[in-house]
């Protein structure tokens, strides 16, 4: 798991060099985008573990790495998500609305 954390690191370390180039919602349709990717990988993964009865083989870790790399960039879609709903508010009372709303909204999907 260490691996993936220093990739999230690099991820976060390169989210605002990518949100200046890109724009926010470029960069938001972009990671969001990679979300089915990141779905697939984990049976795939899982399948190549079975497939060479070795959960150390090469290939898996290939997999396992991909996966994580993936993982860390899709992560990048909650940062966009929050500033453009910053963006989009026209006063301070109705960020807090839509700050609670989005907050909601990702801690509902992350419980199912």
């Amino acid at each position: 798991m260490s691996i993936r954390a220093v990739i999230a690191v690099i991820a976060m370390m390169l989210f605002p060099t990518l949100e200046r180039r890109l724009g926010t919602a470029k960069l938001y349709k972009l990671v969001t985008s990679l979300w089915s990717l990141n779905v697939c990988l984990f049976p795939i993964a899982g399948y190549y573990a079975y497939k060479y009865d070795d959960p150390n083989h090469p290939v898996v870790w290939a997999t396992i790495l991909l996966l994580f790399i993936v993982w860390s960039i899709t992560g990048l879609s909650w940062s966009c998500a929050s500033i453009l709903v910053n963006d989009a508010t026209p006063s301070p009372e109705a960020l807090s609305r839509l700050n609670g709303a989005l907050s909601n909204g990702i801690h509902r999907s992350a419980s199912y």
